[in-house]
């Protein structure tokens, strides 16, 4: 399989997990081992704590190809597997964007008696394989990105697809209620940012193992 020259980081393929740092540092069949109880979750930091993204690790039990099906249905009119996600209240796919497939999702967040709808515009790139990357363009949560990467393994010799799955925002620009739970309460944060990767990979696992 020949090398695309990524710029910005290592050398990759179209079927890598390098650009994630649990990639990086753990060999696929290990990592398909480990999610073989559960779905894997850690956060990536900055060398001054900053959190940059939730990472997610999970094994699809099925052959890489219907997790590259499942992931090309998010061009469908209802978004796929991220109708799926809790906080997905609604995806539309946007017309007139070029290459990219445009994306837009309205966001539902409930807290006790409070309930407020976000919405984001979103560049979608399909790459070779399951992998794909999501960028914000427009609107709130700000400096959205999420990245997809996929890989064969074959654990107990079964075919099945080791998934990774990452998700950074902003989440100072969620308005003045998170400010506030922050404000008095910073240990949230991590919580709120850790949890977002593991929902959307556990989706796209039930989605690929229901067969839909």
């Amino acid at each position: 399989m020949s090398q695309a020259k990524d710029t910005n980081g290592p050398t990759t393929t179209p079927l890598d997990i390098s650009d994630f740092a649990l990639g990086r540092s753990v060999p696929p069949e290990i990592l398909a081992r480990l999610c073989e109880e559960g779905i894997l979750n850690h956060v990536e930091r900055a060398p001054d704590g900053t959190l940059l993204r939730s990472v997610a690790a999970a094994l699809v039990r099925a052959p890489l190809e219907k997790v590259v099906e499942e992931v090309r249905r998010i061009k469908s009119h209802d978004g796929g597997f991220l109708r799926d996600v809790n906080l997905i209240h609604r995806v539309t796919v946007l017309p007139g964007t070029g290459e990219a497939l445009r994306l837009g999702l309205a966001l539902r967040y409930r807290f006790l008696l409070f309930r407020t709808t976000f919405e984001v515009e979103a560049d979608v790139t399909l790459g070779e394989g399951a992998s794909l990357d999501l960028v914000g363009v427009k609107g709130k949560p700000s400096g959205l990105l999420a990245h997809f990467r996929a890989i064969p393994v074959s654990p107990g010799g079964q075919a099945a697809t080791l998934v990774l799955c990452s998700l950074r925002f902003d989440i100072s620009s969620l308005g003045w209620l998170v400010d506030y739970f922050l404000r008095h309460h910073p240990e949230i944060e991590l919580g709120v940012f850790s949890a977002t990767a593991p929902v959307i990979a556990l989706c796209l696992k039930e989605a690929v193992e229901r067969g839909r």
